[in-house]
């Protein structure tokens, strides 16, 4: 007892000298900026462009249950251990309040954070106009697409039940302030904000030679309008899309042959 309450006084006299101590502690963490210091050139909106992406392989995201989710609720995965299984509830659609899988809406809004950081960057101008600093901003623009189409399909009906009429989810276009609590949006909205992004990527990835490899470049972001051209029942945009990509991108399917060994 007296080791524990000399050292209880000892920190109460610590607390006092530092509160009379105006401006003696640094306000701001050390291994933190606020994004008008931390953004000053190119080489920053490429280091953040890299954490947007980074947003994308988390294990609540694409690192794992935004697929899983998908593939265990479909007819090729069953869950090997009945009701002990993490993936048990989206085998059998057992969602509920309590165990819905919470970081398929973290992530994605996380990433779309980001990306929305960037973009108020780029459009403020203080960053001096250049071809990669387009580019910047249209793979920001295609994952906020991605993220939202994400969400959309995931918490929202299908858009051709009520032509988008039923409740999607909410739209973050901006850079949010701690008070904004932005409500849902129509899935209709959403559809529309969606391919709006996409265009607007579109018109800056125009010249994909100099996007680096595995981030969006024009034939994701074709590929992805066709996609979310087919969920929401536009077939003639999702072929004319799926055959720009397939008819004039550099890529190919994997030959049947190769299929197996290709894993």
């Amino acid at each position: 007892m007296k080791y524990n309450l000399k050292h209880l006084l000892i920190a109460g006299f610590v607390a006092l000298g530092l509160s009379s101590c105006d401006g003696f502690l640094n306000v701001m963490p050390s291994d933190a900026l606020t994004t008008e210091n931390a953004i000053n050139n190119i080489d920053d909106v490429n280091a953040v462009l890299n954490g947007v992406y980074q947003s994308l392989l988390d294990e609540g995201y694409y690192g794992n249950d935004l697929i899983a989710r998908a593939e265990m609720g479909g007819d090729d995965v069953q869950p090997t251990m009945e009701g002990k299984s993490r993936t048990d509830n989206w085998y059998r659609f057992m969602y509920r309040v309590n165990n819905s899988p919470s970081g398929l809406w973290y992530y994605p809004y996380k990433a779309i954070s980001r990306a929305n950081t960037l973009i108020d960057v780029i459009e403020s101008g203080k960053i001096e106009a250049s071809e990669e600093l387009n580019i910047a901003k249209g793979e920001a623009l295609a994952v906020r697409a991605l993220c939202h189409f994400n969400l959309t399909i995931t918490y929202g009906y299908p858009y051709q039940k009520d032509n988008g009429a039923s409740y999607g989810v909410p739209l973050v276009l901006d850079v949010p302030t701690a008070s904004d609590m932005p409500s849902r949006s129509s899935v209709a909205q959403c559809y529309a904000a969606i391919e709006q992004d996409l265009e607007d990527a579109l018109d800056y990835l125009k010249n994909d030679t100099l996007v680096t490899e595995g981030h969006f470049n024009k034939w994701a972001v074709l590929g992805l309008q066709a996609r979310v051209a087919l969920y929401k029942g536009d077939y003639e945009t999702a072929f004319s899309k799926a055959s720009e990509v397939i008819e004039k991108g550099p890529y190919a399917l994997i030959d049947h042959a190769d299929y197996v060994t290709s894993w």
